[in-house]
């Protein structure tokens, strides 16, 4: 007789995996490629473990392709697992939600390289549009995808968290890191555009120096000193140091980790997506994106280009415009125009009537405000409260007496004395009284017409 022990085996999925890798592949590179495909399978928890599989071999990869001191992530290994995971037809809100918790929450140098691989799939589908042209049913799907992993990412002032390992800092980063936390000092963007432009505006300065030289020289026979521009820590300075990769220095600055976000986002926001997509972002605008970003002010189109279509889409791009006039000293000169063209009686049966009406309290705080501007909503909202449902009147009557708080010369609309003794013409009160009557239909009402008789 034999003895039988049963030994503990492992999960199915996990064995299926292991089995396979082992089969094909031998090195770490050849099982991350084999194991790529297995983020499209349909059983979740296979694509968590394979997801896990798959950044422990990147962690072994990056660890052994660098030195102990230089640790960086290969991203061109990232690169292919993000790409797998936005063009996978069953990615699903779990595996995302185990990416995000395990993974980008955690580590900071995962945040950035997400962030980085994301822009490029932006551009390329934006290239790829140019090119051959994109189905906008297409492009609106593949738009959630990408702000399905947007949505959750915030970038951080302390970067201390890293999942290859923490970089070393050059003396002359150290030194100068002062600099980056200036705003007139920030780098720019990483973009074809922003470097023609860079490179153009510096041209014009050389040659605006040569013809000062030029100019004085001829005046007075002498050449006026040239004045050097500030010295900025810059990417080139840092790849003049010895022994260190600018990179390092971009994983360990917070500057750098909003510039990267900032550069994602602003390509994101370039595709075609869905009307509740962009309810959503423009919603949570003031509060997720706004904060990750070097330079707030760079939303400025996109949110006036919302704040122009009226309707629910300009009443949600109200907050985020806000911000950036009170905040970051954005200049919209057809604000309030565009913002009394929104206070319609419609705007009382809106999902966000509250937050509108509080936003528009607040625009109409300003001690700025000149007198008749203040007085043309002032009237408006007087206007709008004869047909606004009860809670409309309420809010009428309320940002009314704030406006004449705020304004006392708007006491006038509300308390005029007649000039000399004249006597007021109770005629012309009563015919413009009926006139209203009238157009509410409440003329043809029983009642009113048995208190007219009796008038009579």
């Amino acid at each position: 007789s034999h003895i039988c022990v049963k030994m503990p085996r492992k999960a199915k999925s996990e064995e299926k995996i292991v089995q396979k890798v082992e089969a094909v592949a031998k090195t770490p590179e050849e099982q991350f490629e084999t194991l790529l495909n297995d983020l499209n399978n349909k059983n979740v928890k296979i694509q968590k473990e394979t997801l896990s599989k798959l950044m422990n071999l990147l962690k072994e990869i990056s660890t052994k392709r660098c030195q102990k001191e230089n640790l960086i992530m290969n991203d061109e290994l990232f690169a292919k697992i993000v790409k797998s995971l936005v063009y996978s037809s069953n990615l699903n809100e779990e595996l995302l939600e185990f990416f995000g918790e395990e993974f980008v929450a955690q580590n900071d140098d995962v945040k950035y390289y997400l962030f980085v691989n994301l822009r490029r799939i932006c551009v390329e589908k934006m290239k790829e549009r140019k090119k051959k042209g994109i189905k906008e049913d297409d492009e609106v799907e593949f738009s959630a995808k990408i702000y399905s992993f947007l949505k959750n990412m915030e970038t951080s002032d302390e970067i201390d968290k890293f999942f290859i390992g923490e970089p070393t800092l050059s003396k002359e980063y150290l030194e100068n890191i002062k600099d980056f936390d200036s705003d007139d000092d920030v780098p720019d963007l990483d973009d074809a555009e922003d470097k023609k432009r860079k490179r153009k505006l510096a041209k014009i300065e050389e040659e605006n120096y040569k013809n000062q030289e030029k100019l004085m020289k001829k005046l007075n026979g002498t050449k006026e000193p040239r004045k050097e521009p500030k010295k900025v820590v810059s990417e080139m300075t840092l790849k003049k140091s010895k022994g260190e990769k600018p990179i390092k220095e971009k994983l360990s600055s917070p500057i750098h980790h909003k510039k990267v976000a900032q550069s994602c986002w602003l390509n994101f926001l370039k595709l075609n997506m869905s009307l509740s997509q962009y309810k959503e972002i423009l919603l949570n605008l003031e509060r997720d994106v706004i904060p990750s970003l070097v330079s707030p002010a760079f939303l400025s189109d996109f949110l006036v280009d919302s704040f122009d279509q009226g309707g629910v889409i300009s009443m949600l791009s109200l907050s985020g415009l806000l911000v950036l006039m009170t905040k970051y000293n954005l200049d919209y000169p057809d604000y309030y125009q565009k913002l009394y063209q929104l206070l319609t009686i419609e705007s009382f049966s809106t999902k966000y009537k509250s937050r509108f009406f509080k936003l528009l309290d607040i625009s109409l705080s300003s001690k700025y405000i000149p007198g008749y501007v203040a007085a043309s909503f002032a009237k408006k909202l007087g206007r709008l409260s004869l047909t606004a449902p009860p809670h409309g009147v309420t809010l009428c009557l309320v940002l009314i007496y704030n406006l004449i708080l705020r304004n006392p010369s708007l006491k006038v609309l509300i308390d005029r004395e007649p000039k000399g003794k004249e006597q007021i013409d109770l005629s012309v009160l009563l015919s413009s009284y009926f006139l209203v009557i009238n157009s509410t239909g409440e003329a043809n009402s029983v009642d009113w017409n048995e208190g007219r008789e009796r008038s009579k």
